[in-house]
Formats: C-alpha cells, structure tokens, sequence
C-alpha cells in the first residue's frame, strides 16, 4: 500500500514549498521533509509541522481524525526548514500544515 502526499500553496504563503522525500512512501517509511517558507516565517529558526492521518478504521469524512504535531523543522543553511518523521503503517490519507511555535501564523498545504 502507499500513500501519495499532494500539497499546494496557500495566496497568502507567495513562494512557499512544502516537499516529502520521497512523494510516494510506502506504510512505515521515513519521510524526510523540506519547507521552503516563501514570505513567511522569516523570524523563525523553528516551526511545527502537523498533521491530520486518516487510518481505514476511521469514521469517514475525517469525522473525529485529530490533528497532531508530526515533526518540528528547523532551518538549515539553505534558508528552507528541514525535518523528518516515519509514517504510521495504518494511513490512507494525510494533510499538513506548516505553522509558527505558537500557532498563529498557519501556512496550509
């Protein structure tokens, strides 16, 4: 089983890029993470990448899916925000959001 992990760009994130290394993990694989945070974030050394995993057991249409602190990114020398995490062997489906330590400056993909 894999899962593919699609992203897109928020209007307000101008530039930003959020990749998973490699695009197509299979259950249990370790995803290596880059964010590349366009306009945002420029203050930051680090930020929060979270998560909402959807496993087949779940209730349909996300109803009751948590949403959880995959990984932190920290930034690297190239100016984009690196992490990794492994992913649970159970998920069908995930979406992700990049935001700030305290939560109020989001930048959904």
């Amino acid at each position: 089983m894999g899962l593919l992990l699609l992203t897109s760009p928020r209007a307000d994130a101008a530039g930003s890029e959020l990749r998973f290394v490699p695009s197509q993990p299979r259950a249990g694989q370790r995803i290596d993470v880059v964010y590349q945070p366009g306009s945002l974030f420029s203050e930051q050394d680090t930020l929060v990448l979270r998560g909402r995993m959807r496993t087949p057991e779940d209730v349909p249409y996300n109803r009751g899916t948590r949403q959880t602190r995959v990984t932190t990114l920290s930034r690297g020398r190239d100016g984009a925000f690196h992490g990794a995490f492994q992913l649970p062997d159970s998920i069908v489906y995930a979406t992700f959001a990049v935001e700030d330590p305290d939560g109020m400056v989001i930048d959904y993909k």
